[in-house]
């Protein structure tokens, strides 16, 4: 039985109340995260969700990511947002390859056709297992690492989960990870999920 208790105000919680309720919340959104590490909480429809940001693209490492993270540590009341950063415009803004406009626009369609289908595909494994759950496809300025850590932060994510293909250490030293550049700046807890 919901409480007839006024509603305390909190300024780091934003509520919306529902007057033909009787003045119950309705809904309520924001972060009670107060530095000690616990969980960054919000609402969805007054019930409290844990969001968890997990790092997706066309690889099978972040498909087993996405698939242990579900199998073993999603709980009914967390929500997803799937994070994809397309490939295509991170060429784009390497500046490495020089293509007639003609040919950046052919190339752009079939991304945008890979993307559909890879925000189909999740969206479907997150429906077989009634998981609440969003896409974002992230712009990076060709800084995957980057773009990924700012929107899980501005979704105030509790935590990103992503896979990491296993690169060798002279590799990695020299081309750089996004799974290392995330566990490094990202404020939140990073969960990189290794392939075998």
């Amino acid at each position: 039985m919901a409480s007839t208790a006024p509603i305390k105000q909190d300024k780091r919680v934003s509520e919306l109340v529902d007057d033909s309720a009787g003045g119950r919340v309705r809904s309520w959104s924001g972060t009670s995260f107060d530095g000690t590490g616990r969980a960054r909480t919000f609402s969805l429809g007054g019930k409290k969700s844990r969001l968890v940001a997990i790092a997706v693209d066309g690889s099978e490492a972040c498909e087993r990511a996405f698939d242990w993270y579900c199998d073993i540590l999603h709980q009914q009341d967390f929500f997803i947002t799937l994070l994809h950063v397309p490939e295509l415009a991170d060429v784009a803004k390497s500046g490495g390859m020089a293509f007639s406009p003609a040919v950046w626009h052919e190339m752009w369609q079939k991304e945008k056709g890979t993307i559909a289908a890879l925000k189909m595909r999740y969206e479907k494994k997150m429906e077989d297992r009634s998981i609440d759950g969003k896409w974002l496809t992230l712009n990076s300025q060709g800084k995957p690492g980057e773009a990924i850590t700012k929107a899980a932060s501005e979704y105030k994510a509790a935590m990103i989960v992503m896979g990491t293909r296993g690169q060798g250490s002279v590799r990695r030293t020299i081309m750089g990870s996004v799974s290392d550049y995330v566990a490094h700046h990202s404020k939140m807890p990073v969960l990189v999920y290794r392939s075998h």
